[in-house]
This record gives C-alpha cells, structure tokens and sequence, in this order.
C-alpha cells in the first residue's frame, strides 16, 4: 500500500512582488501557490514526490460571497480544488 499526502503551501512575495507578480488571495497579496503530492508507506518511509503544481489567481477570480456561492454550484470539473485529486490517477 502506498499513501499519497497532499499540501498547498503559499510562497508570499507582497513584500518583494516582481512587476509580473500575480495574486494569492487577495489583490493585496502577490505569490505563487504550490500543491506538492508526496507518496509515502503506511510506516511513513517517503517514496518520493507525485506530483508538484503551481498556481496563481487572475483578479477576476479573487473571492467574494457571490462567488463563492456560484462556486458552490459548479461541477467538480470547473472548480479550483479539482486540480488536486490528479496526482492519484497516474498511480492507479
């Protein structure tokens, strides 16, 4: 059996953003997101990486409560979080 451990961890530049810079979550935050997939034992030995994917945000697609609840109506294919579950799929 193989575990595969997912985390988004932000790497924030809002305090150095380059000209270029895109948004995390906020028009007053400029950074990358990286989801890392780590494949792993039951017994926690670290097989290696699945998968790595970067993302950002455009301003459009910055949240407000009308957008999330529009959010919530889509299908799981044109949502943000869909991204995740692919790092399984090469595995099976």
């Amino acid at each position: 059996m193989v575990l595969v451990v997912q985390d988004t961890t932000e790497l924030d530049d809002t305090d150095h953003p380059a000209r270029d810079a895109r948004y995390l979550n906020s028009e007053h935050r400029f950074g990358i997101n990286q989801h890392a997939q780590l494949s792993i034992t039951p017994g926690r030995l670290p097989l290696g990486i699945v998968e790595v994917k970067s993302f950002d945000h455009e301003p459009e697609t910055l949240g407000t409560e009308k957008k999330k609840e529009k959010q919530e109506k889509l299908p799981i294919e044109d949502k943000e979080n869909f991204r995740f579950p692919g790092g399984i799929s090469p595995q099976l």
